[in-house]
């Protein structure tokens, strides 16, 4: 097993779980707030051997080590343990700040931006014109700010953002809807 998916519904993750699993390379832990049991050897691959010097007389130990990338979202608990023991972190696909509704006078830039945490980041807009009946896809914008100049033909029209991580994990964000002040 070179990877596993530690689901939102398990709670704690107990000590030796993942010690020494040689293979591990990545695990990702979906609950933010799972409790993980606060050893070195919790989540290990290998050993490294070295030596130290204690009152004039050399000797070597051994610890655990993870040499894989813990997946997690941003301010988690698998975060934590990962910064503690030296271990190759990434965020999960999260929205962190959702778009807002924009009201822009005729003639000014109305610009709606969403945040996102993950890697591999792309973001797709749908707009939906107030008389349309269904959201377009435009390829005008690939980031995470849509912006367009307000005349009375964008007055009413609808937004939202899908955002897909190198994994293909998908967020959409809400709904929002510009406007002419």
């Amino acid at each position: 097993m070179t990877s596993i998916i530690i689901p939102d519904s398990v709670t704690s993750i107990g000590g030796e779980a993942f010690s020494y699993c040689e293979s591990l390379t990545s695990i990702i832990i979906e609950n933010p707030d799972c409790i993980i049991y606060d050893c070195e050897d919790t989540i290990s691959n290998n050993t490294i051997v070295y030596s130290y010097e204690f009152e004039g007389t050399t000797y070597e130990a051994s610890r655990y080590v993870f040499n894989g990338v813990i997946y997690g979202y941003e301010g988690s608990t698998a975060q934590a343990y990962a910064k503690k023991y030296g271990i190759k972190f990434m965020a999960l696909l999260s929205i962190v700040k959702q778009p807002k509704d924009v009201c822009a006078a005729n003639g000014e830039t109305a610009s709606v931006t969403v945040k996102a945490t993950g890697e591999g980041l792309t973001y797709k807009w749908y707009y939906k014109e107030e008389d349309a009946a269904e959201f377009t896809y435009t390829s005008s914008f690939t980031g995470a700010m849509y912006f367009i100049t307000m005349n009375g033909a964008y007055d009413g029209t609808q937004l939202y953002c899908v955002i897909t991580d190198m994994f293909g994990n998908t967020v959409k964000t809400n709904t929002v809807t510009l406007s002419i002040k």
